[in-house]
């Protein structure tokens, strides 16, 4: 770990010198001390401290208090108030710079070291929460959903850009506002008033769809929302967040996807019953067509057995005709009456 470098604002001669080399010993790095307002600044600026010991009493235009005003306006420096007088209107004075601590002096070692150690690691401790703070507000000011924070009264504490977009507050004017007021939310079907927060004795988180926003501006965009309590580390209630869904393209599109498959579905209704009649058509054709079939091969076999039969018919006598024939041109018969038989 760095040493922690440590400004001394005291305008004792003698008393800054023994500070300096009793918070080296202890392995503090020491800038020169320094002894007015104007100097302290000047040093702050030059050496960038990690900790001011501030003699509230100090010589020229400004005395301590002041002077870290000041510093405060530009940096952010924990500081320690030294001082021989502790009577209350210095210190309720001194309080409203929100230093890490005061030494009276004379103080010992033991008491500073306890005093500096303290305030470094409080400071560290509030620039890690500051920088989890600014991280989780870049987070959410990034976020595309509407995120709104309330405190326990259910009184508006942050709202983030989409927040802002979505319901026509900005994050100023809400502050403070109650929650129904900058989130003013219906039920679609009943436009009924919907609370978003949820009840003081539930802990999960509330989920509801099917709502309307009704937007500062007029507009009233369809929308999901989810709320969950904000709660200490004995679950005890902070506040609440609410998260707020846009889904007013969503429901467009659902619709515009409902009237295409009720199209499409009247498009096949439509070719299901022309594919109906023509099937229907095709079987009545080809039963006709069969039955055609069936007369052409009976009509056939009538034909052949008709044929059939008038040739038994015809054969039978013409062979007597024949056997009489053969007889007659054996018998004495003139060259004409031969050439007649023959034929």
């Amino acid at each position: 770990m760095d040493t922690a470098k440590i400004l001394i604002v005291e305008d004792e001669g003698i008393i800054a010198k023994d500070i300096q080399n009793r918070l080296t010993r202890m392995g503090y790095e020491v800038p020169p001390p320094v002894a007015t307002g104007k100097a302290a600044m000047e040093s702050v600026n030059e050496h960038h401290p990690d900790l001011i010991l501030m003699d509230i009493n100090i010589k020229g235009d400004m005395d301590g208090i002041e002077t870290m005003e000041k510093i405060q306006q530009s940096f952010n420096i924990p500081m320690i108030y030294l001082t021989a007088n502790s009577d209350n209107a210095t210190v309720q004075r001194a309080k409203l710079t929100a230093p890490s601590g005061f030494l009276l002096k004379p103080f010992k070692d033991t008491d500073a070291q306890i005093c500096i150690e303290m305030a470094l690691y409080k400071h560290g401790m509030d620039r890690e929460l500051r920088r989890k703070d600014e991280k989780l507000a870049t987070i959410l000011r990034c976020v595309a959903d509407a995120v709104v924070a309330t405190d326990e009264n259910g009184a508006v504490t942050f709202m983030n850009p989409a927040c802002e977009a979505l319901t026509g507050w900005s994050q100023e004017s809400s502050r403070g506002k109650p929650l129904e007021e900058v989130a003013n939310i219906v039920d679609a079907s009943t436009r009924e008033a919907i609370s978003t927060l949820i009840p003081p004795d539930q802990l999960g988180v509330k989920k509801r769809n099917h709502s309307i926003l009704l937007a500062k501006d007029g507009s009233q965009p369809a929308i999901e929302h989810t709320s969950a309590p904000i709660l200490d580390e004995k679950h005890g209630r902070l506040g609440s967040v609410i998260v707020l869904r846009d889904v007013t393209e969503e429901h467009q599109i659902q619709a515009e996807l409902r009237q295409h498959r009720e199209k499409l579905q009247g498009l096949v209704n439509e070719r299901t019953q022309e594919l109906t009649r023509e099937i229907t058509e095709h079987k009545k054709t080809a039963k006709a067509l069969q039955l055609a079939k069936e007369i052409a091969e009976s009509a056939t076999q009538a034909k052949s057995n008709f044929l059939a039969n008038m040739s038994h018919e015809i054969r039978t006598p013409m062979h007597g005709v024949l056997g009489l024939t053969q007889v007659l041109l054996l018998s004495d018969l003139t060259e004409k009456q031969h050439g007649y038989a023959e034929s």
